[in-house]
């Protein structure tokens, strides 16, 4: 249901800000959990995702971190060439770059 034209998901909509039914989770972290590479590339076109290019759901984990962990490598490269981190932590877990090695 998610996947499903999220990248169309105008920015004033529930999903576009992080709420408690998605643990925090961003537009772009629940693009990249449940969408695919050019939806991730789509999102990153507008600044004020960019912006949160590197938020924290409430697990601590980033876009980059969910990208890495279920193996989306072309959405994991979209995400590191637009600027994400993948140095950055979650709350009590590898940093993302170590979840795409694993």
């Amino acid at each position: 249901l998610l996947s499903v034209g999220l990248s169309s998901v105008a920015m004033d909509h529930p999903l576009a800000s992080a709420s408690q039914e998605n643990e925090g989770a961003t537009t772009l972290i629940l693009s990249t959990r449940y969408g695919n590479a050019q939806e991730v590339q789509n999102l990153l076109s507008s600044e004020p995702v960019k912006a949160q290019i590197n938020a924290q759901d409430g697990f601590g984990r980033t876009a980059i971190w969910y990208a890495a962990a279920m193996g989306k490598d072309d959405a994991y490269n979209t995400l590191l060439s637009a600027g994400a981190d993948a140095s950055i932590k979650s709350t009590g877990g590898p940093l993302a770059g170590t979840s795409a090695q694993d």
